[in-house]
């Protein structure tokens, strides 16, 4: 696991993380060493549900 020192935790604040894997859209997850919260910074808040079909006419 690789250390990242840019990102902080939303939990505690910590700058000591750890990759954790990806997230189901493929965004990186990190966790905290500290509080041991796992969390993707970049990944969409509200993902679409859609499967981007186009809509009937």
């Amino acid at each position: 696991m690789t250390i990242i020192p840019k990102i902080k935790c939303p939990r505690c604040n910590s700058s000591e993380l750890y990759k954790f894997g990806k997230d189901p859209h493929g965004y990186q997850k990190y966790q905290c060493k500290l509080c041991k919260r796992q969390f993707a910074p970049f990944s969409p808040k509200n993902p679409k549900k859609s499967k981007g079909y186009p809509k009937c006419p």
